[in-house]
């Protein structure tokens, strides 16, 4: 539960790009390439996680996301993240939240629009 209130906070201080991301990960990163031992390699791990918000105000953001981890729906703010690892150095490189703009049709309520 603390690992969520902090990504929470984080998230409501601004709004955030892939920019404001790289920049500072940036003159961290390039370092660590040019220190890699011959056969080193780096990784791009990318990770779409779903911050549940069960009682938050459905909106563009919170509203209703495959969970893959809990294997069902949930509300939620759904995010992907860019980390690049070079042995011991992982760093954020980018992060999207993810907005649901394409309507669905719904059968229980045979109505289409935004799944919120």
């Amino acid at each position: 539960m603390l690992r969520s209130r902090r990504v929470t906070r984080w998230l409501s201080q601004t709004t955030y790009g892939s920019v404001d991301i790289w920049r500072p990960a940036r003159p961290l990163i390039r370092p660590a390439e040019a220190r890699q031992p011959a056969g080193g390699f780096a990784v791009l791990i990318v990770d779409d996680s779903v911050l549940e918000k069960a009682h938050t105000d459905a909106n563009e953001l919170i509203c209703t996301h495959w969970d893959y981890s809990q294997q069902r729906y949930v509300k939620g703010l759904n995010f992907v993240s860019l980390r690049y690892q070079a042995g011991e150095l992982a760093l954020p490189i980018a992060v999207e939240l993810v907005r649901k703009t394409v309507p669905v049709y719904q059968p229980k309520t045979q109505k289409t629009g935004v799944v919120k």
